[in-house]
């Protein structure tokens, strides 16, 4: 049985996120909206087929051993996946936490550091293994309540968590692709990028550290820098 609370959570212009309970657990049912405008038929079979991408895309991520939500239930008819809620902030609001917060410069600067080192080798990955995410965003990570609060603890102590200390979570992995190509993943790096340079220019610094990580994870990390380029390069010239 699956209960679901009236309020939406969260309404993006494909799918809907709610707050449901499932099998006494609290989960998050994505729940991808008929869209009126379309032919029936065609809308279900894209609705059908986008749920099951998905999920095969999730299970694809986490047998890499990285983190994501479990999928608890899928019902491709109605376009509908239930996860496992994953309680604590967006990986966006806690480098903002920092950034505002009163500690020490250089516990920040160790703490960014040790944060783009855990995306980064989680990145390379993904792209490693020909998958994408698609929106590479820091608000589609999320950071596990207790790696939160054990941050949080070693920071106002003086302590410098280490990159065993960040459980990240991706999360909204709609967009992605497994069987990405060379293009597919620039294109990945090229969102992360601009997304990054908007949301934290301050940080820009540490993505050294980013890039490091990534490249231990990805062994054709040049050929993917050299097409990142060419796609900023295009990208100036349209």
């Amino acid at each position: 049985m699956i209960n679901v609370d009236s309020s939406v959570y969260k309404r993006g212009a494909e799918a809907e996120i709610r707050f449901v309970d499932f099998l006494g657990e609290k989960a998050i049912a994505k729940f991808r909206i008929p869209k009126g405008y379309r032919i029936p038929q065609i809308d279900g079979k894209l609705r059908r087929e986008r749920t099951r991408r998905e999920a095969r895309l999730i299970n694809a991520v986490k047998y890499l051993g990285i983190p994501c939500p479990f999928i608890y239930h899928i019902d491709t008819d109605k376009g509908l996946l239930i996860m496992e809620y994953i309680e604590g902030p967006r990986l966006r609001d806690l480098l903002l936490e920092i950034s505002q917060g009163n500690f020490r410069d250089e516990l920040k600067a160790g703490l960014f550091q040790h944060i783009l080192v855990v995306i980064g080798g989680h990145i390379g990955r993904l792209h490693s293994n020909a998958i994408t995410h698609g929106d590479l965003t820091t608000s589609n990570m999320l950071l596990k309540k207790e790696s939160h609060h054990l941050i949080i603890e070693k920071m106002g102590k003086g302590i410098i968590p280490g990159p065993d200390d960040f459980e990240i979570y991706f999360i909204d992995m709609s967009l992605g692709e497994k069987d990405a190509i060379l293009e597919d993943i620039g294109e990945d790096l090229d969102v992360f990028q601009k997304a990054f340079e908007s949301t934290h220019p301050e940080l820009l610094f540490h993505l050294n550290s980013f890039w490091s990580a990534y490249s231990i994870e990805n062994d054709d990390h040049n050929l993917v820098k050299k097409k990142l380029a060419e796609i900023k390069k295009r990208a100036r010239y349209r």
